[in-house]
This record gives C-alpha cells, sequence and structure tokens, in this order.
C-alpha cells in the first residue's frame, strides 16, 4: 500500500535527473547560439572596433 501511494527513490531520481539533463542541454544550446551571435557580431567592422582592444591599438606606435 505504501508503494502505491509513493513513488520508489528510483523513479523520483529518474524524473529528476531528466529535469537536469533537460536544464543543461538548454543551457548548451543557449550558449551556443550566444556563441554564434557573437562571433556574428564581430564580422561587423563598427562594432569589432567598439569592444576588441586590439582593433583600437592598430596602427598605433607603441
Amino acid at each position: 500500500m505504501r508503494r502505491d501511494k509513493y513513488p520508489s527513490y528510483e523513479e523520483r531520481f529518474r524524473q529528476f535527473s531528466n529535469s537536469i539533463e533537460k536544464a543543461i542541454i538548454l543551457v548548451i544550446i543557449f550558449l551556443v547560439l550566444l556563441l554564434m551571435g557573437s562571433q556574428l557580431l564581430l564580422y561587423n567592422d563598427t562594432f569589432r572596433g567598439w569592444i576588441v582592444e586590439v582593433e583600437q591599438l592598430e596602427g598605433v606606435a607603441s
């Protein structure tokens, strides 16, 4: 009777690990999209000159 009322440890662990796995997959997808977006922004000369210090210092004698 108690077994019907409460899920087993294995079942609760499976549910927990499935939710964590989905969260990790979503974070990885988000980070890949963020990486691709940042790389696309670096193609823009204005943005690259504003964000990358080497672009600002190019041609300056040290």
